[in-house]
């Protein structure tokens, strides 16, 4: 019996045991099922990073950025064009192009006379950082920028005489500039216009202009970027008074009412009311949008709570001339800010009143017979007052003028020229995506298009070939008399390819509507992310989270062939977003306290 209870006892272990280890089963299958899921993923994020051609992935990468700043470049350049004076500094009357002139709307970008002047420009810099600017465009935009540039067009050309060639051969000339050349040249440039023109091009004439068209663009290029920007002298604007001495424009305050009998009032004689008091904006010219429209910064509704620090006289004078008139007709006694003056009435004119300031004034009526029966409604009457002195309108604008500031500089553009390039480069990026798209195709048994030396190899056959078969030995001519043979004899020459081009049923538009459909979510995605950008912009730490988190979307979808693979990069990304987040929030508050 007691070896029969010590069997039952461990049959009852060895129970209780298996049931223990039956209920923790389904948590470890869940921590198994987790990991496996985590080693798989990094695996396959590993295997799509190191099978990345991260070359030519990155040129993708900058023709993208480079296509985007085109095109947004372009667009923001055409709203310029439409609503400049929106652009332009209502605290000055020097306008972008170095002119006086105080009305914004007047100012337009298209005169012939700012084809080279620096009108589109930014900043306050000293020279030596100016100047360091411009060396960088120059370098990075002019120079950098036009060897990329070739690089893609001629990837591009390449392309196409590929397709060319399988339905009629090209010359030597334009065998060798699109395949033993990199770049474009002057001499290249001339010589593709030469096969142009004997007939002997390619099969599109369009195409064939577009290429001749683009090499000298892109010869241009490095003067056009440096043409079209630069830097210039920051201006103030001054204007010569009745003594022939430069004043600030910014002390020639717009008058508003002149009180002629001021004295009665502790005034003073003939006391000139600008539109706002002389300290109220230091520094800063009296500006407007339109000949018929208010002075910015002009006193408003909104400054009458606080009256008694800025504009009280203001408002003291237009309430006096809506209950008494003006020019002094009435024989009565008034009010003056709580104070009873005696008959008559104190003698108060205007210059101009704008229908849409504050001020009574602009729709009153003189009930004396004359000319004008609304005097002040006219803004040709505008004037100014600087050191007790009355100046027209008509003098401010001849005598106004604007001087360099002192070592002080802006960097920006031409922007005649700007817009002219810009154009022209959108319509190359355009049809070198075209060019890309439509002829693209891939030769059946080869294993790319060929380059360098298996075009030297190409080229060599084809002219040996020929040579032989027209009884013509280089070894006994010159260079030149070889050039000869070849252009009257040969006719140029002809080269092809062997082997025959694959061609695709689908158009670039099928293709990208197939890709769209299969990566419609991951795109939403990144539209998603990318839209938080601007709404959450002026709290800066959020905008730079959500644009790492969108550069991650967009990062994913080019690398990663698994939807685990993404996920994890998007992970990836999002955990440097919270970081770099929380980093500029941390420095945000150390600031702000």
């Amino acid at each position: 019996m007691a070896s029969i209870s010590s069997s039952t006892l461990d049959f009852l272990r060895l129970s209780e045991t298996s049931a223990i280890k039956e209920r923790r089963t389904p948590s470890r299958n869940i921590r198994q099922r987790i990991s496996r899921q985590w080693i798989e993923a990094c695996s396959e994020v590993l295997v799509d990073l190191r099978s990345t051609r991260w070359s030519y992935l990155g040129l993708w990468a900058l023709f993208i950025c480079w296509t985007i700043v085109t095109f947004s470049s372009w667009i923001f350049l055409i709203i310029y064009s439409i609503s400049s004076t929106s652009f332009e500094d209502v605290s000055t009357a020097c306008r972008s192009d170095g002119s006086f002139n105080p009305f914004l709307y007047e100012y337009t970008p298209w005169t012939t006379s700012g084809f080279f002047e620096i009108n589109a420009g930014f900043g306050n810099y000293s020279f030596t950082e100016a100047k360091i600017i411009d060396i960088f465009w120059d370098i990075i935009i002019g120079r950098v920028g036009q060897a990329f540039m070739a690089f893609l067009s001629w990837r591009a050309f390449a392309d196409y005489v590929t397709t060319s060639m399988n339905t009629a051969p090209v010359t030597y000339s334009a065998f060798s500039i699109i395949y033993l050349q990199d770049e474009p040249s002057t001499v290249s440039m001339f010589r593709l216009i030469r096969v142009f023109l004997s007939g002997r091009g390619f099969n599109s004439r369009v195409v064939m202009l577009f290429m001749i068209g683009s090499m000298l663009f892109l010869l241009l290029w490095p003067t056009f970027a440096s043409a079209m920007a630069g830097y210039t002298t920051i201006n103030k604007a001054f204007v010569q008074d009745f003594n022939n001495n430069f004043v600030p424009f910014s002390e020639f305050r717009p008058i508003a009412y002149m009180i002629h009998d001021g004295w009665r009032v502790d005034l003073g004689g003939d006391y000139a009311v600008p539109l706002f008091n002389p300290g109220a904006s230091a520094g800063v010219d009296s500006t407007m949008y339109r000949r018929d429209t208010y002075v910015y910064d002009t006193c408003s509704l909104q400054d009458q709570s606080s009256a008694e620090s800025r504009c009280s006289l203001q408002f003291a004078v237009s309430a006096y001339v809506s209950s008494f008139g003006f020019f002094g007709l009435q024989n009565t006694t008034s009010t003056w800010m709580n104070i009873t003056i005696p008959s008559p009435v104190l003698n108060i004119t205007a210059f101009y009143l704008s229908p849409k300031s504050s001020f009574f004034g602009s729709n009153w009526t003189d009930p004396r017979v004359g000319e004008l029966k609304q005097p002040f409604n006219d803004p040709s009457r505008m004037a100014f007052t600087y050191s007790n002195t009355t100046y027209n309108l008509t003098y401010v604008e001849e005598n106004g003028t604007c001087q360099p500031v002192r070592d002080r500089y802006k960097w920006g553009f031409s922007f005649i020229q700007v817009f002219l390039v810009i154009t022209l480069h959108t319509i190359w990026i355009a049809g070198t995506l075209w060019l890309k798209a439509r002829f693209q195709l891939p030769l059946r048994g080869g294993a790319e298009i060929p380059k360098f030396w298996r075009s030297l190899l190409i080229l060599a056959g084809a002219m040996d070939k020929e040579l032989n078969e027209n009884e013509i030995c280089p070894c006994d001519l010159t260079d030149r008399q070889l050039g000869s043979e070849i252009d009257n004899r040969l006719k140029g020459g002809s080269v092809s390819f062997y082997m025959p081009l694959e061609r695709r049923c689908d158009s670039p538009r099928h293709s990208f509507s197939e890709w769209f459909k299969k990566e419609k979510w991951w795109c939403l995605a990144l539209l998603t992310s990318a839209a938080f950008v601007y709404p959450v912009h002026r709290l800066f730490f959020l905008a730079a989270f959500f644009a790492i988190v969108a550069c991650g979307v967009a990062f994913a979808i080019g690398i990663g062939k698994t939807s685990r693979s993404r996920i994890l990069m998007i992970m990836c990304w999002f955990m440097v977003g919270t970081i770099v987040a929380s980093g500029l929030s941390s420095l945000y508050i150390v600031e702000k306290h």
